[in-house]
């Protein structure tokens, strides 16, 4: 079993155990969280990856508007995604991070796109929730 399937097994392991002591209890998902000092790309820069993937990001702002929302609501006894519904490639928000913020470009052996998209397909229904920032290519925007 590799180490990612192994992490996923017990994450959601954790999640039965919490809502067997606790069934009332909210399960939210986040995805890779970025936005003001958390910039994609700042800790690769220079380095070299084998292949591209998807993004599964959400901007902090959005992951409090979320909650907030979520405790107006009283929700209570879901699981949820909190992703935001665009997914680009790492390559482009790197790419585009490392211009904007001056650090060294990485570099992709393949930019064929690998991995999954996660879907915030069930928050978006469930609340009605608008992301502030759809598109981590804009995560950084007022940074800049």
């Amino acid at each position: 079993m590799s180490a990612e399937v192994s992490e996923i097994s017990l994450m959601l392991e954790a999640e039965r155990v919490f809502i067997k002591l606790r069934p009332s209890t909210l399960i939210l998902r986040l995805g890779g969280l970025m936005g003001y000092d958390r910039v994609a790309g700042k800790y690769s820069a220079g380095k070299s990856f084998d292949y591209d993937v998807y993004v599964n990001y959400i901007h902090r702002d959005d992951v409090v508007n979320i909650i907030e929302l979520m405790i107006e609501k009283n929700i209570q006894a879901e699981c949820f995604n909190l992703v935001a519904p665009v997914h680009c490639a790492r390559s482009d928000v790197y790419h585009h991070n490392a211009e904007d913020f001056g650090f060294e470009k990485s570099t992709f052996d393949s930019l064929e796109l690998q991995g999954k998209k996660v879907s915030s397909s069930k928050l978006l229904a469930r609340l009605g929730y608008q992301f502030i920032y759809e598109n981590p290519l804009d995560f950084w925007k007022v940074n800049i």
